[in-house]
């Protein structure tokens, strides 16, 4: 727009105003960009200190070899979009339920609590815990599978 108006005599005034539009629009585009970043950093540490909470409620129950398969996953499994210089856009990845899994193992006593003899400790079962989220009718919900 401000070359077409640079090109023209009559649209020469219009200039200014242009010029301030694309500054706001810059602008605009950075508040959006550290939105975005600070959606993505806070949905990590929703995830990390919901997943301290679980561990730490499974020890309660005498849980041993607590694992998480997915501890290195990013916390949305979403991918950059370009849309312009300086403008992105996050959109979710292909088969996203899939990626966006979260997975946790344990090992657990078979007769936890009825039987605290040292015996049965020793006779463990794994078990396994895994959620995600689907989205329908435009609507986010989640999903846990065990």
């Amino acid at each position: 727009s401000i070359k077409t108006a640079t090109a023209s005599v009559v649209l020469i005034p219009t200039i200014p105003k242009l010029k301030a539009s694309k500054e706001s629009i810059r602008l605009f585009q950075k508040a959006l960009i550290l939105k975005q970043k600070s959606i993505l950093t806070k949905s990590f540490l929703i995830k990390k200190r919901a997943l301290k909470r679980l561990k730490k409620n499974l020890k309660k129950v005498k849980a041993r070899q607590i694992k998480e398969l997915t501890f290195y996953k990013k916390a949305l499994a979403v991918k950059k979009e370009k849309i312009g210089s300086d403008a992105y856009i996050y959109k979710p990845v292909a088969d996203f339920k899939n990626h966006q899994k979260i997975q946790i193992k344990w090992n657990l006593s078979l007769f936890y609590p009825l039987i605290k003899n040292f015996l049965f400790k020793n006779q463990q079962a794994q078990y396994t815990c895994t959620s995600s989220l689907d989205q329908r009718r435009g609507k986010w919900n989640s999903i846990l599978d065990h």
